[in-house]
């Protein structure tokens, strides 16, 4: 009995020694690749513009790892769904940051950005959003870094080109009633205020399918500047209100209108639409165009702005963490103030700055739709950093 129970304790101390051995090599596989999670809309109204961002994400990973990856060690991505919904975004974010990811990429809708950025921030984990909603990056979170810039950069650019070409006599706004559009909406006022320019701002519900009351409201201020700031889908449907209402304004908008899902549905009736867009596939940019017609011969169709989003931001993990290694900390610390040029990274497909909020600065471009395509009329430099 008493050899059968020191068998029975040898072979189950044999086990345990295998057991822990299988825990061991899995440590040590776990530490032999860079986890990056992406907490994305994949499902819900977001999934069309996240599937681009997406598809960044996994292009800069597969270069990444081509080139040797981050400190030698190969780039996984991991997916977390927040159904474009704030709370299940905070539930995601909680998942992912259970996997001790090195850094985040996401949210891209600004409510979720705000909802789940702090989660992020208690773990000590550098996050990128993709969200433009103006305050994000003022709430001393010192682990948030932008993917393009905050929407009151644009806006800057675009309303002071439009007051020089040709001053509003009053500017309606149409915006979506979300932290995205609230946001922009607050820092237009404030913009148009500094020039004395009466302004009529009206909002609307995201997922609304007809605009014709708050068209009609704009008609009759009459406003002869309308500035568009919705969602994709919805800036397409508002796009045909106008055309079909036959509303006589100009039409100013940002990076949705601009978009491929928004242009693909809205077709000629965003003809004549000007705006300023962070990143455009038909800007003269070398990186820019090589990477678009890559992107339209394996999709056929154009890489959107939430293309150049995910692939810029994982490129610039990868650049920052191949600089300083794998510690969050001197990684954050490295990344405010640091201008990323071709010597940093020859993958960017521009310059890039970042300040001290984790505030992205970079070339932008002024453009105008023609025939259902995206033409760049001027660029326009960046408002800081070095490459002004």
């Amino acid at each position: 009995m008493t050899r059968r129970c020191i068998g029975k304790g040898l072979v189950g101390g044999l086990v345990l020694l295998f057991l822990c051995g299988l825990t061991g090599l899995g440590t040590v596989a776990a530490e032999e690749v860079v986890r990056i999670a992406g907490v994305l809309e994949i499902s819900g109204n977001g999934a069309a513009i996240a599937d681009f961002f997406i598809k960044g994400m996994k292009d800069a990973a597969e270069e990444i790892n081509a080139a040797g990856g981050i400190q030698g060690k190969k780039v996984v991505l991991d997916f977390y769904d927040t159904r474009s919904l704030p709370a299940p975004s905070v539930a995601a974010m909680k998942r992912a940051v259970a996997t001790k990811p090195f850094a985040i990429m996401g949210t891209i809708y600004s409510g979720s950005t705000l909802a789940n950025m702090r989660v992020a921030q208690e773990a000590g984990i550098p996050q990128f959003t993709g969200s433009e909603n103006w305050t994000i990056t003022r709430k001393g979170n010192p682990y948030i870094f932008r993917t393009s810039h905050h929407q009151g950069v644009n806006m800057e650019m675009l309303l002071k080109w439009a007051i020089e070409e040709k001053r509003p006599s009053t500017l309606a706004m149409l915006y979506v009633n979300n932290a995205f559009g609230v946001g922009a909406r607050d820092f237009v006022k404030m913009i148009l205020e500094r020039y004395n320019i009466p302004f009529v701002d009206v909002p609307a519900e995201q997922g609304q399918t007809d605009y014709t009351a708050e068209l009609t409201k704009i008609r009759n201020t009459g406003a002869d500047t309308l500035l568009l700031y919705l969602n994709e889908e919805e800036s397409a449907i508002a796009l045909r209100g106008i055309r079909k209402l036959g509303l006589q304004v100009r039409i100013l908008g940002d990076n949705p209108v601009f978009s491929t899902p928004t242009l693909r549905l809205a077709k000629e009736d965003a003809n004549g639409v000007v705006g300023v867009a962070s990143d455009i596939y038909s800007a003269e940019v070398p990186r820019l165009r090589q990477l678009a017609k890559r992107y339209k011969e394996r999709f056929g169709e154009e890489p959107d702005n939430e293309y150049f989003k995910g692939y810029n931001g994982l490129h610039t993990i990868a650049a920052v963490a191949n600089m300083v290694g794998l510690d969050q900390k001197k990684f954050i610390d490295k990344l405010h103030g640091l201008y990323l040029d071709e010597k940093i990274s020859p993958y960017l497909t521009e310059p890039i700055y970042y300040d001290e909020n984790g505030d992205l600065y970079k070339a932008s471009w002024l453009v105008r739709v023609e025939n259902g395509e995206v033409k760049v009329i001027k660029r326009l430099p960046p408002l800081k950093g070095p490459g002004r």
